[in-house]
Formats: structure tokens, sequence, C-alpha cells
């Protein structure tokens, strides 16, 4: 019922208590295994996370142009800032002011794209840089693509005015 503690025996040493090399050395090349492995799904969660965030950017353009059609005002959507803080913006054009102005709806609101994506775009029939979409639908022409690590995501608008995207290899430029 109660602990029994034994006396000290004078012969063990102090070396008996530690770990051998044996054991340091399956230590370190497991954690070598391991962070190898973790290393290897980074380059395909950045391909992963390009993918969700060219959905996201998909998703929004057709949100903006329901809200579009069913305010019966132009809006557009830009990005804004630099590679290292690259954000997503929607804007309405109020027309008794004759101006853009940034629109947040919460479902349409500013979104910061993460850093490990790399975003390319360009809208060849406007100079302003934005997406603009009319109150009866149309989208302007835009090329926008999400690149990760392997794959690049673009964003297309078919015959019926859907938004897709579309996955190809990084080498296919």
């Amino acid at each position: 019922m109660f602990l029994e503690v034994k006396p000290c025996d004078k012969k063990t040493s102090l070396f008996e208590y530690g770990f051998t090399l044996v054991e340091i050395m399956v230590v370190c090349v497991l954690v070598g295994v391991i962070s190898s492995l973790a290393i290897s799904n980074l380059a395909m969660n950045n391909d992963n996370l390009a993918r969700v965030e060219a959905q996201k950017f998909a998703k929004k353009i057709g949100y903006l142009r329901e809200e579009s059609m069913l305010s019966g005002k132009p809006m557009a959507v830009g990005f804004e800032g630099e590679s290292r803080s690259l954000a997503v913006t929607v804007y309405r054009f109020y027309a008794y002011i004759e101006r853009w102005k940034e629109f947040d709806d919460g479902l349409l609101s500013r979104t910061v794209i993460p850093t490990d994506i790399r975003v390319s775009w360009s809208m060849p029939s406007n100079n302003n840089e934005r997406i603009i979409v009319d109150p009866i639908g149309l989208i302007s022409d835009f090329e926008v693509s999400f690149s990760g690590t392997n794959k690049r995501y673009d964003i297309e608008v078919n015959e019926e005015l859907n938004v897709l995207v579309m996955e190809k290899p990084l080498d296919d430029e």
C-alpha cells in the first residue's frame, strides 16, 4: 500500500541515465523524414491555395454580376496594391457624382490575396484596370490568372456569361 523507496546503488553511474547515440540518431532521422514530407506538401498546398483563391475570385465576379443586375447599377472589381499586399476590391458606379466608390456588403467585401500566390491580370477592353459589369449582365473583357508552384488557374467567361476556373500547368504560357 505504501510506496517503497529503495536505497541508491553505488554501482549505478550517471551515464546509465541518458540517451544512447543510436537513439539520438533515430530521432534525427525521423525528424528529417517528417520535415521532408512537410516541405513537399507545402508545394501542393500552394497550388491548392491558388485554386481556392481563383474559385473565390470567380464566385466574386458571379456575385458582382448578380448584384449589378438586381440593383440596376454598374459594378466593377479591381486589383489594388503591390505583390506583397494585393487586394481585390469591388466598386459601384454612382451616376449622381459620376464616380466609382468602394462597395462592401459583406459578400463582396475587399479581400487580400495571400502572398504565396502570384496573380497576373489585364483588362484589354478598358484602360482603368477594372473588370466592369453592366446592369444587363455583360462583363468586360479581362485576363486573370492565379499561379501556385506547379499549376496556373485562369478565370474565363463562357458564352452563357458563366465565370469558370480553368486549370493549366504552369509551363503552358
